[in-house]
């Protein structure tokens, strides 16, 4: 079952990528989540800006990606610009 709502933290994108990173044909069935809820559109939406900064962010020796987590939580807030 797909969770209606999206946890909008770095760790559950991560995932994600790491998902995509090893089935990479699961990125054709992406855009299909767009339906799923408001939440899932807005992330869709901003995929490739989302996996660009993160990837900017991936080897930080923290651990940590605080510049996607800014914009998870902008996007979480409806502030798209």
């Amino acid at each position: 079952m797909v969770a209606r709502t999206l946890r909008k933290t770095p760790e559950t994108y991560v995932g994600y990528l790491g998902m995509f990173d090893m089935v990479p044909v699961a990125r054709a069935y992406l855009s299909l989540m767009r339906d799923v809820s408001d939440d899932w559109k807005t992330i869709i939406d901003h995929w490739s800006e989302l996996e660009k900064q993160y990837r900017k962010e991936e080897h930080n020796p923290s651990g940590c990606a605080p510049k996607t987590y800014r914009m998870l939580k902008r996007l979480k807030e409806g502030n798209y610009a």
